[in-house]
């Protein structure tokens, strides 16, 4: 299950993740074996909206509890992105939880893409999990855009790569917006390194200036997009 939100920014970030935990309940009805959230999806990505990103990102662990629970409770895997605190650092994360709620692993997007570099901190190392339907891998967003870091997990084994993704866009059509990621890069690594790629990212505008095109994305190992979502639902 790709949970595709509507994006919200940090000031907004408590009703937000009461949303996506909704929907994320929604999603485990369906008796998934995996969900994956978008990048940041709490407490959003534009962490300098009020000027100080640490503040921002203060209830991080809550909401990492709150992610870990509804995996309990709908017993299925789960990639989420947040916004991780880790003494003065912040770091752009993702999260994989098992079915019982326990923390399997974490990845911390390496590739800091525009204003990312202002306030994250990037990541270091790039590591495989063990979980019941296969060997996962983690990138976020814009570390898909260099081939090595998909290389090196499917060098250590990955069948999966998730991805918690904001795709980013322009355009005055909220029906034909697109990205470089959708549209190759994404199938691209998958036929690369014969894994699939389950990429999940946003909709709609964040912080009044970033704007989300949608289209989350399985694409199998032979590069073939088997299911894609809309640019603006």
């Amino acid at each position: 299950a790709l949970v595709q939100h509507r994006a919200y920014d940090v000031d907004n970030s408590s009703q937000g993740l009461e949303a996506v935990l909704s929907l994320l309940d929604d999603a485990g009805k369906d008796a998934i074996d995996l969900a994956v959230l978008p990048e940041c999806s709490y407490p959003g990505y534009y962490l300098g909206l009020r000027g100080d990103p640490h503040k921002a990102a203060e209830g991080w662990e809550r909401a990492l509890g709150a992610f870990r629970d509804v995996a309990r409770k709908r017993k299925f895997n789960l990639v989420a992105g947040i916004a991780e605190k880790d003494g003065a650092n912040l770091y752009n994360s993702a999260f994989l939880i098992g079915r019982d709620g326990t923390i399997l692993g974490r990845a911390r997007k390496t590739f800091l893409w525009h204003f990312d570099g202002k306030w994250f901190s990037p990541g270091d190392e790039y590591r495989v999990h063990e979980t019941d339907i296969g060997k996962i891998g983690m990138i976020v967003c814009a570390d898909g855009r260099l081939p090595e870091i998909c290389r090196i997990l499917a060098l250590k084994g990955a069948d999966i790569i998730a991805d918690p993704t904001n795709w980013v866009t322009t355009g005055s059509d909220p029906g034909r917006l697109t990205n470089p990621q959708v549209e190759y890069m994404m199938p691209v690594r998958a036929v690369e390194n014969g894994v699939w790629m389950v990429c999940a990212n946003k909709v709609g505008r964040e912080a009044d200036s970033v704007v989300y095109c949608g289209h989350s994305l399985v694409a199998s190992p032979s590069g073939e997009v088997l299911k894609a979502g809309s640019p603006d639902k």
